[in-house]
């Protein structure tokens, strides 16, 4: 009788400490996966180096180019293209677009895209939003724009940012802009990196 009563408090045993180790091992799954999913996206599209490209062609482009146009344009097409600094209808300064983008590693047969924050709207004059456009069109499948597609899929739709010290302050994305770089790697080849960065407007955030 004590040794059945020892061996049900050693099965109980086993069972707690089964329990215990599968809740481990299902918490560092749920965990890491989302993780790993990140330093994926990283490794394959916002890159550091991306992100700091895609805020200076920001700067400069809030700086350079004509939003009245931008905001025309936008009423009739899903997106615009902007790639072309000699582009006189967007540009005000050629040169120097020309040498930021050459600084940034982004080529002449890379993308600039603008389109409206919100990728999934439906936009005014169109009937189709840009994440509906993207996937249906197929210059949006071939050369360096192959992998866009994957990588809009790691894209919010819409963000809001608030500011710490007044909750009510809020930054709404009015802009979307979307470049490609072409990154050279140690063994002489090439790899297209992507970013996207908003631009806003209010109070809080420019």
């Amino acid at each position: 009788m004590k040794r059945i009563k020892q061996k049900g408090f050693v099965l109980l045993e086993t069972l707690i400490v089964t329990v215990f180790v599968m809740s481990i091992f299902v918490f560092v799954y749920r965990n890491s996966v989302p993780m790993m999913g990140q330093y994926e996206k990283m490794q394959n599209f916002d890159d550091v180096d991306s992100i700091y490209a895609a805020d200076m062609m920001k700067k400069m482009i809030t700086n350079y180019v004509d939003f009245t146009i931008v905001d025309e344009k936008l009423q009739d097409v899903t997106y615009i293209d902007i790639s072309n600094c000699n582009d006189t209808t967007y540009y005000r300064d050629a040169s120097y677009c020309t040498k930021l983008k050459n600084s940034l590693h982004i080529e002449e047969d890379d993308i600039v895209l603008l389109t409206k924050y919100n990728l999934s709207n439906t936009l005014h004059g169109t009937n189709t939003s840009f994440r509906t456009f993207v996937n249906e069109n197929e210059y949006f499948d071939s050369g360096k724009l192959s992998n866009f597609r994957d990588y809009l899929k790691t894209v919010a739709d819409n963000e809001v940012f608030y500011n710490p010290g007044d909750s009510t302050n809020k930054a709404t994305g009015v802009y979307r802009l979307f470049i490609s770089r072409t990154v050279p790697l140690i063994d002489g080849t090439t790899e297209t990196k992507y970013a996207n960065i908003g631009i806003y407007k209010s109070k809080y955030g420019g």
